[in-house]
């Protein structure tokens, strides 16, 4: 009998699948949102709901062209590529995180006066984190596999009571579409409009095999169930906070930005800034949304010759309202990016980057969810055709330090 296909490849054949799906669903949710039959819109939004199933990468282009006139999408595929690349790294997915402003990688170039670009992204973001109370009362053959009761909480709060602890569990997968419209030949402006992904789906078994294929222990992941978000919170002498429930997938909060880079195109320096202003258009009591308006600041410097570009962004967020019913203080928090980027050759590029964030959630001792979190970021990128790019990343936190999502994925379309 013909050996089966090695345990990777099927945890990137999930994965894979699972990011397509997300991109698919975000275009049906966008196209039946418009209502104008008549109009070129409506059209695209028949033909999408005739297409069903087939194809999510015809689904996807469908929503980029749903979301820009004819004119503006002729313009962004005769643009001139950018010659500066893209670090390979991605706003932080924990499921505490997501809610609020966070900043992805910097897009170094600007942009034509009047042009268009167009970004579609599916990141997959997966959240386990606990201390060793939640295992040990959950150890044993009656409760495991089941969810972390209400009886189990109470008892550790009870017994535990001047204690740090910690459990989180869950995955979500966040959708973007972003456009970026150029001001003048130094400015542009984008709007990031999210859409999370949650239940229908788990990769929690290609995790699992995931961490078996590095060497690693699951720390208790395969003691509970998928599905579900499971957040516990005490800190020492304090009360203790539990919530466990399956959410609703819907728009997150929208975000927009100005952006200013200079001209310098080719080998040499560039740099630029972004001011971000996040609206609460998501849902708190689904953790899509923090419920305020959110702030945030990156500055960014990026270095090119020949087939090397090295990068290094900085940026500070300022939270605003936290209407999440997880009772969390967020204050303001700052990020450093290092990232290196080698061209293989003229239409495909490798990268590696390292995430260095403060928690915003530092105010009281929360095991690691109160320490910076580290990520290193592993990706890859492919011309496909004249101004068309993709992009899979894989992203990977430290657990000796603080939390971020535990292992995410990333597939990215960007219209250039």
């Amino acid at each position: 009998m013909a050996p089966g296909p090695p345990r990777s490849l099927n945890v990137f054949k999930n994965c894979f699948v699972c990011l397509a799906s997300g991109l698919k669903e975000t275009a049906v949710v966008l196209a039946r949102a418009t209502s104008n039959r008549g109009s070129r819109l409506g059209r695209l939004r028949l033909g999408l709901r005739r297409r069903g199933r087939g194809g999510a990468a015809a689904s996807l282009l469908a929503c980029l062209a749903l979301a820009a006139p004819a004119g503006a999408l002729a313009q962004a595929e005769a643009a001139p590529d950018s010659t500066t690349p893209i670090a390979f790294a991605e706003r932080s997915l924990h499921i505490l995180h997501l809610p609020l402003l966070d900043f992805g990688p910097a897009r170094p170039d600007a942009i034509e006066p009047g042009s268009v670009r167009w970004t579609a992204e599916a990141a997959y973001g997966n959240t386990f984190s606990t201390t060793w109370h939640a295992r040990r009362v959950h150890d044993n053959e009656e409760r495991r596999g089941t969810e972390l009761s209400r009886e189990e909480v109470d008892y550790l709060h009870e017994a535990f009571a001047q204690d740090e602890i910690l459990f989180l569990d869950g995955e979500l997968l966040r959708t973007a579409l972003t456009g970026r419209f150029g001001l003048s030949r130094t400015t542009f402006v984008s709007v990031d409009v999210p859409f999370i992904v949650r239940g229908g789906f788990s990769l929690d078994g290609s995790v699992r095999d995931f961490h078996k294929t590095l060497g690693t222990g699951q720390n208790g992941r395969d003691e509970f169930p998928s599905g579900r978000l499971t957040v516990l919170l005490q800190s020492p002498g304090g009360p203790v906070t539990f919530v466990e429930k399956p959410l609703e997938s819907g728009f997150g909060d929208v975000t927009a930005t100005f952006s200013w880079r200079t001209r310098a195109r080719g080998n040499g320096l560039a740099y630029g800034g972004d001011l971000a202003v996040k609206a609460p258009s998501g849902s708190a009591e689904d953790f899509n949304g923090s419920g305020g308006w959110d702030g945030g600041l990156l500055l960014f410097l990026a270095w090119k010759k020949a087939k090397w570009t090295l990068e290094a962004d900085a940026s500070l967020i300022v939270p605003g309202a936290w209407k999440v019913p997880v009772p969390l203080d967020p204050q303001p928090f700052a990020r450093i990016l290092l990232s290196v980027i080698r061209d293989l050759g003229r239409r495909s590029r490798v990268g590696l980057s390292s995430t260095f964030a403060q928690s915003p959630f530092r105010k009281r001792d929360y095991s690691t969810l109160s320490d910076p979190g580290y990520e290193l970021a592993l990706g890859f990128e492919y011309d496909v055709g004249p101004g068309l790019s993709a992009r899979l990343m894989l992203l990977e936190n430290l657990p000796n330090f603080g939390d971020r999502a535990d292992v995410g994925l990333v597939l990215g379309l960007r219209y250039r």
